[in-house]
């Protein structure tokens, strides 16, 4: 499976939460401990991780795509720091939606110009964001 994660780095995300980490912290944690839990399980072989970030414009949003190494997916997961500036989560959402579009395109072979989608080439692909946007703070 290819999973894609979008940070928001956005100044809401440099607010603290009761326990004192940033909500930044909390993504990064959580995004840690989902790839620690699918690497160790033999039912997800092969997954792969696409990172982006709010914080810069294409192509530098790009923090790891599918084609780097998990260890390269995670010094960059960990050097993901808040930025002080409004950033347009949207924006990072359709970036991860066309690169989707051209990994199917070229390198997964699964979507072919003129004959369709290959269902049986076709690959899940998870994307998450992971922001405050929509957070409640009333519960």
């Amino acid at each position: 499976m290819r999973v894609a994660f979008i940070v928001d780095t956005s100044a809401s995300m440099h607010a603290r939460s009761e326990d004192g980490l940033t909500y930044v912290d909390m993504a990064v944690g959580a995004i840690e401990t989902f790839v620690a839990a699918r690497s160790k399980s033999p039912a997800y072989p092969g997954d792969k991780y696409f990172l982006l970030s709010t914080a810069e414009h294409y192509p530098q949003m790009i923090l790891s795509s599918w084609e780097h190494t998990m260890d390269h997916f995670l010094a960059q997961l960990k050097q993901i720091k808040t930025c002080r500036t409004m950033n347009a989560l949207h924006v990072a959402l359709g970036y991860a939606f066309s690169l989707l579009g051209k990994f199917r395109g070229q390198g997964a072979q699964s979507d072919i110009v003129t004959g369709g989608r290959l269902v049986a080439k076709s690959e899940t692909v998870l994307v998450h964001r992971c922001t405050t946007i929509g957070h409640r703070a009333d519960g």
